[in-house]
């Protein structure tokens, strides 16, 4: 239990005997304002920048207890911003962790891939089979979501020039730091956001989706460097 996940309220099954028409149906606590992913596309309206940080933070907090106060350890394995739900104070709770696997119970890329079937957020690891899956697998997950908060894009866009090539937002951020225009990767949509606040978390964002998992920081490590960042002044809610 943590105030930044969704409660597990009951499960249900039923029919089929037990073959492949049997149900099951895991029951969750309502969250009154849906996924982050709505807000994210820009409905009702884009979300202002203290709340998109605060979204950050708490679900940053609800990873790191997953991975460091769980024992055994729990893995999300499908985190993305659709399963980050805002109650009616836009308090993020992450959902769907009922269908992660318990670390000692993995072995070499065994889970099945309809884990794995979130474009975008997928650590590149996962698709070499001699790669034990670990907790930076959530971390690289989540970076792609703080590159979502700050850029208001989505995490794989199909390329406006036709073709079968995809812009992955990942590379897009990384180009732009490296040829110091980075700032122009911030979403738009946000009024008078804090510059320097925002391009940490793109910074931030980038290592957290590092190619290299070993590059990547454990998010207890994540939640230290966001907390160090002091929210600044924020467009009119």
């Amino acid at each position: 239990h943590h105030v930044n996940l969704v409660d597990l309220v009951g499960y249900c099954i039923g029919g089929g005997g037990g073959g492949p028409g049997k149900k099951r149906m895991l029951v969750y606590e309502y969250i009154e304002n849906g996924s982050l992913a709505r807000f994210l596309s820009r409905e009702p309206e884009p979300l202002p920048w203290a709340v998109r940080y605060s979204i950050a933070m708490g679900t940053a907090r609800g990873i790191a207890y997953l991975h460091h106060d769980c024992r055994p350890q729990v893995l999300h394995l499908d985190l993305k911003s659709s399963n980050v739900l805002l109650d009616h104070s836009f308090e993020p709770h992450i959902s769907d962790y009922g269908l992660s696997k318990l670390l000692p119970m993995l072995d070499t890329y065994v889970t099945s891939r309809r884990f794995y079937s979130a474009l975008g957020y997928v650590a590149p690891e996962l698709a070499c089979q001699s790669i034990r899956i670990n907790d930076k697998c959530d971390v690289y997950s989540f970076g792609v979501i703080l590159l979502e908060l700050a850029t208001g894009q989505h995490p794989v866009d199909e390329n406006d020039h036709g073709g079968d090539s995809s812009v992955v937002l990942c590379d897009v951020v990384k180009s732009a730091m490296e040829e110091g225009r980075g700032i122009r990767c911030i979403d738009r949509n946000l009024r008078n956001p804090p510059e320097v606040e925002v391009m940490q978390i793109l910074k931030l964002g980038l290592v957290c989706t590092s190619q290299t998992p070993s590059k990547r920081p454990s998010m207890a490590e994540v939640v230290q460097v966001l907390e160090s960042i002091k929210p600044g002044s924020d467009e009119s809610l």
